[in-house]
């Protein structure tokens, strides 16, 4: 679930990475976004305390989450990136294959 808000430069930033999470993992994952200004009551009630916060739901339940602009953080917790991968590191380049922790 990505938090923005449409004022928000660096939420305008982290829709790329959104976009090729969404792709990659289609029929897997949902990305779903919620603007903070149109929604408050749900910002409130996942502690959202600043935008753009990503929040990664299994099962119902919050299992992770990002804030600000980490586009490596964000596809890690997709599952498309193993622990520790950023510039310059190894990827999978595959979903679904990290070990326990990310999305099956």
């Amino acid at each position: 679930m990505d938090f923005h808000a449409e004022w928000c430069g660096p939420c305008k930033w982290i829709v790329p990475t959104l976009e090729e999470v969404a792709r990659a993992r289609a029929g897997e994952l949902l990305v779903v976004k919620v603007d903070t200004d149109e929604a408050p009551e749900l910002a409130e009630e996942y502690r959202i305390t600043s935008v753009p916060t990503v929040v990664l739901f299994q099962d119902g339940r919050e299992v992770d989450r990002s804030r600000g602009v980490e586009p490596h953080r964000v596809k890690q917790m997709a599952g498309m990136e193993r622990e520790g991968a950023g510039p310059g590191r190894a990827s999978t380049g595959r979903a679904g294959t990290d070990p326990p922790g990310g999305i099956p």
